[in-house]
């Protein structure tokens, strides 16, 4: 192996050992604040049904169970607003689609305009004193995308068609998805850091 190949192995292996240890951080030591998760809950349902609808809901947070996977509760009291509760904001958008899905009969999908969606929400909404679910989810990452979704679909996307994506994903329950945007230039960064020139790095890719 010459000097320029190893180098770059050096350099994949301790960027990955990076990453890694960035990934195993983040996962065992932050959360969102309460402030934010209601915030992001209610402005996320606004978005989705509207402000009028939107104001029949309630946001709160709840504590992370042991195993650190994503929680959701959903109640409808009577005569009163419906409560969408979650460990995070992802859990809360979670919680309020299986509301829409199972109360609502209501869908939300990839179409163009909105075509393709069911949001034909009953008012009042759905009320039953008894309803109560709880849900955990039994991974903690949920991936989503692949390559050919950021090279050929992706890549046209302005910030209203980002926007919807983000909004879906979150009620889908996923929180890993795939972000190649900007990718090369971290890592055109991180290698020159390691002491590769430019025309290696270029050889590399």
């Amino acid at each position: 192996m010459d000097g320029s190949a190893g180098r770059t192995a050096i350099a994949w292996f301790l960027l990955l050992t990076l990453l890694v240890g960035v990934q195993c951080t983040r996962s065992a030591g932050t959360t969102e604040s309460n402030g934010n998760v209601v915030k992001s809950g209610l402005e996320l349902i606004a978005r989705v049904v509207g402000d009028k609808i939107a104001a029949n809901f309630t946001v709160c947070q709840l504590e992370a169970d042991a195993d650190g996977n994503d929680t959701f509760e959903v109640s409808t009291p009577a005569f009163a607003k419906v409560q969408v509760c979650g460990t995070n904001g992802v859990a809360v958008a979670r919680g309020f689609y299986h509301y829409l899905r199972t109360k609502c009969n209501a869908m939300v999908t990839w179409g163009r305009h909105g075509s393709g969606n069911n949001l034909n929400i009953p008012t009042p909404l759905p009320s039953d004193p008894m309803y109560f679910v709880r849900k955990s989810s039994s991974v903690k990452w949920r991936y989503y995308m692949n390559v050919c979704t950021v090279s050929y679909s992706s890549v046209w996307w302005q910030w209203q068609r980002w926007e919807k994506e983000i909004d879906w994903m979150a009620m889908h329950g996923i929180n890993l998805p795939l972000a190649f945007t900007g990718q090369e230039y971290v890592l055109a960064a991180y290698f020159q850091k390691l002491g590769m020139t430019e025309e290696e790095i270029q050889v590399q890719s």
